[in-house]
């Protein structure tokens, strides 16, 4: 630690951006929940995909090349979905209730 400190280098959870704030614990925790929610929310649209597509390979006598299909679509779906909450999170809730912009 010592020599850390000598060196002039910090480790890397210490140091902080100048512009940036330190996050709440509330924030954190939101953040948590909101990646949670993404990969759980993803995993089952996924799974109800991949079930779709799959199931006349699994229930019926269709060839196999449908589950390799649900396979890819279940996988896209998961991570568009991901992607998409939490792309959208930091700007779901406008700054004023009721607007539908800052500058209105």
């Amino acid at each position: 630690m010592d020599s850390q400190r000598q060196s002039g280098t910090a480790p890397m959870a210490a140091r902080r951006l100048p512009h940036r704030r330190a996050r709440s614990h509330a924030e954190r925790d939101a953040m948590t929940v909101e990646i949670g929610f993404a990969l759980v929310s993803g995993g089952l649209l996924a799974g109800a995909v991949f079930l779709a597509l799959a199931s006349p390979a699994l229930f019926g006598n269709a060839s196999s090349g449908w589950i390799q299909y649900a396979q890819w679509a279940g996988g896209s779906v998961f991570v568009g979905r991901v992607l998409w909450v939490l792309l959208r999170w930091p700007g779901r809730q406008p700054s004023q209730p009721g607007r539908t912009s800052p500058d209105s």
